[in-house]
């Protein structure tokens, strides 16, 4: 009886050690609930979308670097406007970036041109194919006079020169000007910095 009792002991210890190892063993191979991730890649511009506007812009830079006249020069800007126009509205932020470049470029391709007019209108007048400009307005007034040059001359800090003493032209009194080509130049630099950028949106 003795030797019976034993034996039951020792098989009940027996299946309480199984059972425990069974519940460890089941513990430890418990996979934890997957996270979700979200993707940070970030889509690529889509450059068929852009290859017209692109090339419009790219007209007029050739141009420029070449030699334009001011007459050929217009519409080469009248025709990346219309590029700009017809671009479909933008999805997404790196779209609205591209796009707002492309129109800072065709505001600076615009400024040129007025201040081209200008010389070209003043040109028999003021002295080194100057723009007249008002010489006694204080500079941080001149954003807010009619002319669209003037943003443009406190914007880059094209010099204003004093009409030579020898030019007494009474409607021009308290007049300065500024060298038309200085302020035309800084238009088109400016301008190429920003088609820069957009060529490094698209790598």
């Amino acid at each position: 009886m003795g030797a019976l009792m034993r034996r039951l002991w020792t098989l009940s210890l027996a299946v309480m050690w199984l059972f425990l190892g069974a519940m460890g063993s089941g513990a430890q191979t418990k996979k934890p609930t997957p996270q979700k991730t979200t993707s940070t890649a970030v889509a690529p511009l889509d450059s068929q979308k852009y290859h017209d506007v692109r090339k419009a812009a790219m007209q007029v830079k050739s141009a420029l670097s070449v030699g334009t006249s001011y007459r050929e020069f217009g519409p080469l800007v009248q025709n990346l406007q219309t590029e700009i126009e017809m671009l479909a509205k933008p999805k997404s932020s790196r779209d609205t970036k591209v796009v707002n470049e492309f129109h800072t470029v065709l505001d600076l391709y615009k400024g040129s041109l007025d201040a081209w007019k200008k010389k070209l209108e003043n040109g028999s007048l003021a002295p080194e194919g100057g723009i007249w400009v008002p010489w006694l307005v204080p500079p941080e007034t001149l954003d807010t006079r009619p002319a669209l040059v003037l943003s443009g001359i406190k914007k880059y800090g094209v010099p204003i020169y004093p009409l030579p003493n020898d030019l007494d032209l009474t409607v021009l009194k308290g007049t300065g000007y500024v060298r038309a080509d200085d302020l035309i130049q800084a238009y088109w630099s400016d301008a190429g910095k920003h088609l820069a950028t957009i060529d490094e949106m698209f790598e």
